[in-house]
């Protein structure tokens, strides 16, 4: 798919989300089931932690409205895809990988797959074998206790096939907005190279912001499962390797201590 002459730089609003949406449509082209969305952007930043991208589900409707032959209103619905100006200032890799996990929340809902839990922060190895379909890979040993297999990150031949879509964004990103210092330490590193630390996939970065409320360090933890089972375990316990449910085959994520 040629994108040189749709993507220009993105010196106003309007043009960053062309830009977006023109990789958007590279990734629809790989893989058609990936469904139209309405392309924002903004500050992922938020009390406990930065955001580098968000699907939502028929977040939005057509301001018009439609009576059926039967009286019923209908609406036209459409997704919503975010991605933070802060994704953009770690680069163009970056990007289009949080693209593509998105995509993978995306194709999951065309496809009425369940693949988070727990408010949606656990990802399950049914978002994990649709990310692997489109080129994400989830390189760790293990599910992450809260997170599930939410980090996967873009495999090198997924890289070399969007190249010249990297290549355009790339040139395409002037407005972006900075990473807070608080995030860089999170994620290990700063805004340098597209190689370097920070730039791993997932909905938002691991962990809270310094300084905010977060959990007590106390012994005993609190979790529960997609079922609604709770169970109380040592901290070391579920840092040594997730807990899955016997009923519902979810692993347990911790909500409380």
């Amino acid at each position: 798919m040629n994108t040189t002459a749709i993507i220009a730089r993105t010196e106003t609003g309007s043009q960053l989300v062309a830009a977006l949406e023109t990789v958007w449509r590279a990734i629809q082209a790989r893989h058609p089931e990936v469904p139209d969305v309405v392309m924002i952007t903004g500050s992922g930043k938020g009390m406990l932690g930065l955001t580098w991208g968000h699907f939502g589900h028929e977040f939005w409707a057509n301001g018009r409205f439609r009576v059926n032959s039967d009286g019923v209103i209908e609406r036209d619905r459409k997704h919503e895809l975010f991605v933070s100006g802060e994704t953009l200032g770690v680069g163009a890799v970056k990007t289009v990988q949080t693209l593509l996990h998105e995509a993978t929340h995306a194709v999951a809902a065309v496809r009425g797959v369940k693949d988070t839990s727990r408010q949606h922060r656990y990802h399950n190895k049914r978002f994990l074998a649709i990310a692997e379909e489109l080129g994400l890979e989830y390189r760790a040993e293990r599910p992450d206790a809260s997170l599930g297999f939410s980090s996967v990150e873009i495999t090198d031949e997924t890289r070399q096939s969007y190249a010249d879509v990297v290549e355009q964004l790339d040139a395409a990103i002037v407005l972006t907005m900075e990473l807070p210092e608080w995030a860089r330490l999170l994620i290990g590193g700063g805004q340098g190279g597209t190689d370097g630390p920070g730039v791993h996939g997932g909905d938002g970065t691991r962990g809270r912001r310094p300084g905010s409320p977060g959990r007590k360090q106390g012994r005993w933890i609190k979790a529960t499962c997609g079922c609604g089972r709770i169970v109380r375990a040592a901290r070391t316990t579920f840092d040594a390797a997730p807990i899955t449910c016997g009923g519902c085959g979810e692993t347990f994520t911790v909500v409380d201590v």
